[in-house]
């Protein structure tokens, strides 16, 4: 089945709650599960294909790996499940947001969440600290809403970003460095491999006109 696998997406089981409360997605199973995997396998032969996921999927059960699955019956079932997963408009609103996106290797992402997690809570009892992501690339996405007034993206910025020490991570993925994330390049970058970027941005843009502000100041 790896050689079809398409599609790998996990949530926490506080996304998942979150994305599934009242005024949100319908529930397809129980909310009780620590993680929730969007799994999709795309091969060239549709009935050998289905067979096999099948039988992977009823070994993974009885082993115990898997708890629980829901199989869409339709096109309308699959963009049900899909919706979980990508519309979470409704989880954001009436909440300040801090959304981030991290990548770590897949060895660490559990304990990372775990730390990033506590620490949240140690800070914001009050607030939810909500996370999911492409997995299989590394890429973990994570919304934090503290729900106090005195918390402050900075503050934010520290429980996401410190934890990815010593976890061989980047504090960004698939969206940049941005402005956002420039204060925190170096924990993530060696001040050599700092020091080729602005060598390579100083002889590609002299004049700094390109995405002026931008990882950092020439």
């Amino acid at each position: 089945m790896l050689k079809t696998l398409s599609s790998y997406e996990v949530m926490w089981q506080s996304y998942y709650q979150a994305a599934t409360a009242p005024g949100g997605h319908r529930a397809p199973m129980s909310g009780k599960y620590p993680f929730y995997v969007l799994l999709e396998a795309q091969g060239a032969e549709p009935e050998s294909d289905s067979a096999r996921f099948m039988r992977v999927l009823s070994r993974l059960m009885e082993e115990g790996v898997i708890a629980d699955a829901v199989l869409p019956r339709s096109e309308t079932e699959r963009h049900a499940l899909w919706a979980i997963r990508e519309n979470f408009e409704h989880i954001l609103a009436g909440h300040p947001t801090y959304l981030y996106d991290v990548s770590l290797p897949l060895r660490e992402m559990e304990s990372y969440g775990r730390a990033v997690v506590a620490e949240f809570e140690t800070r914001w009892p009050n607030g939810r600290c909500l996370l999911f992501g492409h997995i299989a690339d590394g890429n973990l996405h994570l919304f934090l809403q503290p729900e106090d007034a005195a918390a402050t993206h900075a503050d934010a910025d520290q429980v996401v970003y410190q934890a990815l020490d010593g976890r061989n991570g980047s504090v960004s993925a698939e969206h940049g460095i941005g402005t956002e994330k420039k204060a925190w390049l170096a924990a993530c970058r060696s001040p050599q491999e700092i020091a080729v970027m602005r060598t390579l941005k100083q002889a590609l843009d002299p004049q700094g006109l390109l995405n002026r502000g931008r990882v950092f100041d020439l």
